[in-house]
């Protein structure tokens, strides 16, 4: 019995494009709008970011709003931040979105800014692709 249900969500994760939960997935699906963070609920702190164009890859993670800026800090050896370093070229779609935004990381040095996250952490900003 216990075989059949982890098939079964095996074969439900796999089908998922985006991720599901925990599990990272693929492309995130949604039509592609400009992003605007004043329309998104101020208590919504979970985005889905997908990286790695050529074979996307899509994780749930939280974020962080400071200013009118977003940011992210994933520790070093997240298999997605490994993909943004590679290219910075992201899509992200906010919990409870169905449109999808193109953005790009930027690392961040300002000590303000930086120093709200824990220092074992990398702090980039998503800025919209121009």
């Amino acid at each position: 019995m216990v075989r059949r249900i982890l098939l079964l969500a095996g074969v439900f994760v796999a089908g998922c494009s985006g991720p599901f939960m925990v599990f990272p997935g693929g492309a995130i699906p949604g039509d592609t709008a400009p992003y605007d963070l004043t329309v998104v609920d101020a208590e919504v702190n979970v985005l889905q970011l997908e990286t790695n164009p050529e074979d996307p890859y899509s994780v749930n993670l939280g974020f962080f709003r400071i200013g009118e800026d977003i940011y992210i800090d994933p520790a070093e050896d997240r298999r997605w931040y490994q993909h943004i370093k590679a290219d910075p070229r992201v899509r992200i779609r906010f919990d409870g979105a169905s449109v999808v935004h193109e953005m790009q990381t930027e690392a961040v040095t300002d000590p303000a800014i930086v120093s709200q996250f824990e220092a074992d952490r990398i702090v980039l900003r998503l800025v919209p692709r121009s």
